[in-house]
């Protein structure tokens, strides 16, 4: 009957540890939500444009930032 109990124990503290790292995931997924709202309202603002046209300035830098990244991680490296 020991065993049982502490295998159910067990179990029961491997499920808590999945949902709390499910937890984490959503909270850091909805903090960086706030922080790209934030920067698209503080881009709107500074730059006296609606907010879906920050929001895609935004996305056209982080585009830009990723190519240039991709270009030189494949300098050097034959295709």
């Amino acid at each position: 009957m020991h065993g049982l109990t502490f295998d159910l124990m067990e179990q029961y503290n491997y499920e808590n540890l999945f949902l709390c790292q499910e937890k984490n995931l959503g909270l850091k997924a909805i903090f960086a939500i706030h922080e790209t709202v934030e920067k698209v309202l503080a881009l709107a603002k500074a730059q006296g444009v609606p907010t879906y046209r920050a929001a895609d300035l935004l996305a056209e830098q982080r585009i830009a930032m990723a190519r240039q990244v991709k270009s030189l991680a494949t300098i050097g490296v034959r295709a």
